[in-house]
């Protein structure tokens, strides 16, 4: 075979071969066409929160702890005490007894059966002693004609904020006004003491879910007369903490 035939033949035979190789079907695994961002992470054992978190000074109370993953048989300690009783109520809440305890902020622990613990720390404050009078029954006065809280009156209820933010049971503010004044003006008065109180509460932390208001108007004076000392004493909001 001549020279020019031998590379005739090469150079009809070299773009065959070369178009096979490039035809070739590549074999890919399924595993690396998802992108690694995208695989959702393994869930594990975790405590989010506890409602109610703030306790009374000594006294037990219920509440719900919120998280992921717990198993029935789960234990919950706060602190270093042990809760009474737990109740699975599905893999993301337990429903606990939280045991009277000395006033102080504690770590609240989950352990499932497994072993598996989480914590959330410093989930529970205990603190303010047991409800007293002062926080059962407070009174505030106002000036005359007036529905804004004197500085006098805001700093009572500062004072036992936190006593009824630890409290359970409802408030009742109850709106007074002296006997000057007609019966309509002096209801719509004491209406609007109420809720200026009832406005202060809220931004103490009190639950607006728990206040309600009344006014009495002139009807219930604490002291009777028409003197201005007599007047200085009725123009009042009583706060009642209701069991």
């Amino acid at each position: 075979m001549s020279r020019f035939r031998v590379l005739l033949a090469i150079l009809l035979v070299l773009p065959l071969l070369l178009g096979s190789k490039s035809c070739k079907e590549e074999v890919v695994d399924p595993n690396d066409l998802i992108p690694t961002d995208l695989v959702p992470p393994d869930v594990t054992l975790q405590v989010i929160s506890i409602d109610p978190a703030h306790g009374v000074t000594d006294t037990p109370f219920a509440a719900q702890v919120y998280g992921a993953e717990f198993t029935l048989g789960a234990k919950v300690r706060i602190g270093n005490a042990v809760s009474p009783k737990v109740g699975f109520v599905n893999e993301n809440a337990l429903s606990i007894t939280v045991p009277a305890m000395p006033a102080g902020a504690y770590d609240l622990t989950v352990t499932n059966p497994d072993g598996d613990k989480a914590v959330l720390r410093r989930a529970v404050t205990i603190g303010g002693p047991a409800i007293g009078a002062s926080c059962r029954h407070m009174t505030v006065y106002f000036d005359f004609d007036s529905s804004d809280l004197r500085s006098d009156s805001s700093a009572i209820i500062a004072a036992q904020s936190d006593c009824l933010r630890s409290a359970r049971g409802n408030v009742r503010v109850e709106g007074h006004c002296d006997d000057r004044g007609t019966t309509g003006y002096n209801i719509a008065l004491g209406e609007r003491r109420a809720h200026a109180v009832q406005r202060y509460l809220v931004g103490q932390g009190v639950s607006p879910g728990r206040i309600s208001t009344v006014s009495f108007g002139e009807e219930r004076p604490v002291v009777s007369g028409g003197s201005e000392d007599a007047w200085d004493q009725n123009r009042r909001a009583e706060i009642r903490l209701q069991d």
